[in-house]
Parts: C-alpha cells; sequence; structure tokens
C-alpha cells in the first residue's frame, strides 16, 4: 500500500549544518520518490516518531518557528494526499512517474486559489480556539463545553500514543484507534476508565463537525470522512407516568424542606416539556396572557407553552420567577428525592462497547435526572392520544424521527394502547 511521510538524511548535512526535510512517498516496496519540501534544520530538532520539527525558543527555518514549519508541513502533507485522492478519482495510476510529473504543478495550481491562513491560526489548538469563537454565538454553553471536551481527549490522546496531531493525522486509521482511545482509556472524572457509546459518538459528531468547518474556510485540505460513523445506541431512559407525578407532587415534604424546590421544577418540567437549561430561565418577564414565551437555548427556537392549572399554581408560589439551581446540584437532589420517594424499583440498564452489550440493575431513583421531566412531558401527552405534532410544537422537536426518540412506551402500554383503538372494531 502507498505510504507517504516526512523524514531527513541523517548523514546528509550542509555547511550550514542544517538538512532538508523530504516528503517521502513509496508506492510499492520497490518504488519510492524523496519530495523536498524546501524546509532546512538542524538535525538534533527533528522528531522522527510524530514526523515534526521539535519545540524550539529560536527560529528554526528560515526566520519561522518551530509551529509555522510543523503547520506548513501538515499543509502540504494534506495537499498531498488530496493530489493522491483525486489522481484515483480520475482512474489514474498515482505511481511515482506520474507523482513527479504532476504533483507540482497541482501545488501551483491549489497555490494560485488558495486562501491565507490568518498568522494566528498555527497549532490545531488555534485552530479550535477559532472555531469555538465563531460558534459560540450560535449555539448553546452546552454544546461549547462539549467542544473543549473534545479538545481535552484528543489532548490525552497525543499524550497516549506520544504523537502530534495537525490535519493529515485525521485518516480512517486514526478514527479507529481514536475510538479505541476513548472506549477503554479515556479517564472518567470518577477514576474510572472507558466512554459510552453516546458519549464517544458525541466527539466523533463534533470532530467531524470542526473539520467540516476548517475545510469550508480552505484551512486544510479535502478530507474522506466517510469512514468516520457517529456512534449511537439506544438509551434504556425512564419516564415518570402521570400517577408517578401525582404521587411526586403531594408528597409530604416538611421534613424535608431543602427538597421543595426540587421537586416543584421536576413536576414544572414534567408539565411543560423544556430542558432544563430554558426551565430554570423562566421568570414573569417570559410570561403574558397565561402564556409562557421562550426562546429554548440549545436550539434558538422560540416555543409557547400555556400556563394553567398546576403549571400556574407552581409558579405563582415563586412569583412566576423559578429558583435557581445549578444542573448538578439539580441532578444529585433528584436521586435524594426520588429514593426518600420510594422509587426504588430496579431497572436493567444496557450499555454497548463496540458491539459487547454491559448490563446492570439500578434502582430506579439513581436514574433519575434532568432530562426525566421532558422524556415525561412528551410520553405522557403521546399516551393521552395528543396529536405529535401539537407535543413537538411544545417541545421544540424539529422531526418526528428527533421527537420518537424521547417516547418511552413498553410492550405493555403499547398493548394496551392498540387495545383502546380496538375497542369498537367488530366484524359483525
Amino acid at each position: 500500500m502507498a505510504t507517504a511521510k516526512f523524514v531527513t538524511k541523517k548523514h546528509y548535512v550542509k555547511k550550514s549544518g542544517k538538512t532538508p526535510i523530504y516528503l517521502q512517498y513509496i508506492f510499492n516496496s520497490e518504488n519510492k520518490v524523496l519530495i523536498n519540501t524546501g524546509f532546512e534544520i538542524f538535525p538534533n530538532l527533528w522528531n522522527v516518531n510524530t514526523q515534526s520539527v521539535k519545540p524550539s525558543f529560536d527560529f528554526v527555518c528560515e526566520k519561522k518557528t518551530y509551529a509555522v514549519v510543523n503547520a506548513e508541513l501538515s499543509d502540504l502533507m494534506a495537499k498531498f494526499k488530496a493530489f493522491l485522492s483525486s489522481t484515483l478519482l480520475r482512474n489514474q495510476i498515482p505511481n511515482i512517474k506520474y507523482v513527479v510529473d504532476h504533483f507540482d504543478q497541482y501545488i501551483k495550481n491549489n497555490s494560485q486559489n488558495a486562501k491565507p491562513i490568518p498568522t494566528e491560526l498555527v497549532t490545531l489548538e488555534d485552530h479550535f480556539v477559532d472555531f469555538i469563537k465563531n460558534k459560540e454565538d450560535a449555539v448553546a454553553k452546552d454544546t461549547v463545553k462539549d467542544y473543549r471536551s473534545l479538545i481535552k481527549h484528543l489532548k490525552a490522546y497525543e499524550k497516549s500514543r506520544g504523537c502530534h496531531l495537525n490535519f493529515t493525522s485525521f485518516d480512517y486509521y486514526f478514527y479507529e484507534d481514536f475510538v479505541d482511545f476513548l472506549f477503554y482509556e479515556t479517564e472518567k472524572p470518577n477514576g474510572e476508565c472507558g466512554l459510552l457509546a453516546n458519549s464517544v459518538g458525541k466527539q466523533i459528531k463534533n470532530l467531524k463537525c470542526f473539520l467540516r468547518n476548517r475545510i469550508r474556510k480552505g484551512y486544510c485540505a479535502s478530507l474522506d470522512l466517510s469512514g468516520y460513523t457517529t456512534i449511537t445506541e439506544e438509551v434504556d431512559m425512564i419516564f415518570l407516568t402521570w400517577q408517578e407525578i401525582v404521587k411526586i407532587y403531594r408528597f409530604d415534604l416538611e421534613a424535608h424542606p431543602e427538597l421543595k424546590d426540587t421537586r416543584n421544577l421536576l413536576v414544572l418540567g414534567c408539565l411543560t416539556g423544556l430542558r432544563y437549561s430554558d426551565l430554570s430561565r423562566i421568570s414573569a418577564n417570559y410570561i403574558q396572557n397565561n402564556v409562557l414565551k421562550i426562546r429554548q437555548k440549545k436550539v434558538q427556537k422560540f416555543v409557547q407553552i400555556p400556563i394553567i392549572n398546576d403549571t400556574y399554581d407552581i409558579l405563582q408560589n415563586y412569583d412566576f420567577n423559578v429558583p435557581k439551581i445549578h444542573i448538578n446540584d439539580f441532578n444529585e437532589s433528584l436521586k435524594v428525592m426520588g429514593k426518600l420517594m420510594g422509587f426504588d424499583e430496579m431497572i436493567e440498564v444496557t450499555h454497548f462497547k463496540k458491539g459487547k452489550s454491559l448490563q446492570k440493575s439500578v434502582p430506579k431513583y439513581e436514574l433519575f435526572t434532568s432530562h426525566i421531566c421532558r422524556r415525561s412531558f412528551c410520553t405522557n401527552e403521546y399516551l393521552r392520544g395528543t396529536d405529535p405534532m401539537l407535543i413537538r410544537k411544545i417541545s421544540g422537536h424539529k422531526t418526528e424521527r428527533a421527537f420518537l426518540t424521547y417516547i418511552k412506551v413498553d410492550e405493555l402500554m403499547a398493548a394496551q394502547k392498540i387495545a383502546e383503538c380496538w375497542q369498537d372494531r367488530r366484524l359483525a
């Protein structure tokens, strides 16, 4: 299989004490060529393992820092790989003669149309900072946190593999190894190793988003991301039935006043279908004529929700300004409250790692999180026969597919629902 990498000649040093950096292209075991990159460095500054220039405080080549040289080498490798891809797409064979005859012209043609890269965008992290800066006003804060989490995982990967990532690193071999790293080696805050499937999928999704943004802006050559599959699994998330919501709402918390705000926010979420990032922002400013009108932070879309009956009563207790509870504290309080109220039914939870199922049983209250509000709202309204289109108008789901992921109807409930629909059907 044809390969390309950067090399130096250990035993070829010019009078200046420097040695050229070459792009070595190996077409097969008997045919290879060295393409001079135009860069010359002192031999001791070359890192053979990462194929890059070692960090240095001085200029390493033609008044360029090591970071600039590495960035330009990365750009050259990306162009070379794009050249090979375009050659194959034209049903040409990229043998040594073809590369020698055509690569220089390919570089010249692309240089004429190339967009200059800002001088502050040198490292991959520089590009991430620029990407986040341009995105943070258009996406939710949690999404920005996810982008920063990806940077952290990529740095951990570099440290683990002893490599330096650049835009030429993102091929299918990197994808497979990075996914394995996330599944089995990434250390979580609780000290455990390995992310679950949906967490891994989120990292890959965000990486693809970042790379496509850089490609569109002309900061890196086209990359084949077709093999970067976004991994997902159906989550065994629970919901609260209407009877359970009533139980929670009526539960006597006089002996536990610290849980009252948590209880009220939970019930309010089950009645409105709002994400916690929106639920926690409800104030009198958003309510007119008993209608809550609020722009959802995650999707930047307005929703309008009628404020009547129990919803009105709960909000009135707070003068229509809900208490501020950090989401982490809210989730912890939910579990404490759920245990206190007797939600200790054992639930079997299944997760997957690289196709292997991991099963365990946990009490229901352990699964209480802020997401239970939205999931309960959608499921209960669906079971009551509310038009899914109307539910989506309130929940803010853009597509039916996204909406249906929130519907949790087990086989028994499905059978009961069908029985109701078939009740009046008679053949004679």
